[in-house]
């Protein structure tokens, strides 16, 4: 009997260790399952930190349209008052030239005809002087 005691002395000691063996796997599965709960909650957060990014990102790239619609409707209004300016200035050149000419033709004419009056004012000077 002495054999069948060390057999169930064997077979105990196997059950403990089998046991013990057990509640390692045990606490590993337990330990895996908080590290998969840590994986998952990590996931989740970085789910909101990229949703935000993105949105963050997706304000930013409107905020850029928008700074760039703005900035080409602002140039093409400045390429407009440039080819106003150029048209104004083609306009004030051109009204200076004939307000030159023009002024420069009444001149002459006014001298025409200061001309014809002072040989009027002579011709009737004459006829005065000769009546007298």
């Amino acid at each position: 009997m002495g054999s069948l005691d060390e057999l169930m002395n064997r077979v105990a000691k196997q059950l403990k260790e089998i046991s013990e063996k057990d509640e390692l796997v045990t606490e590993g599965i337990q330990k895996l399952d908080k590290c998969c709960l840590k994986v998952k909650r990590h996931r989740v957060d970085m789910q909101n930190v990229t949703e935000e990014l993105r949105e963050e990102m997706t304000a930013e790239q409107q905020n850029r349209d928008l700074l760039t619609y703005e900035s080409e409707k602002f140039a093409d209004k400045k390429r407009r008052f440039a080819e106003k300016n150029d048209q104004m200035g083609s306009l004030v050149k051109n009204l200076t030239v004939n307000f030159n000419e023009n002024l420069m033709e009444m001149m002459v004419a006014d001298k025409k005809k200061i001309k014809e009056m002072e040989e009027t004012r002579s011709v009737m000077s004459e006829k005065i002087q000769k009546k007298l």
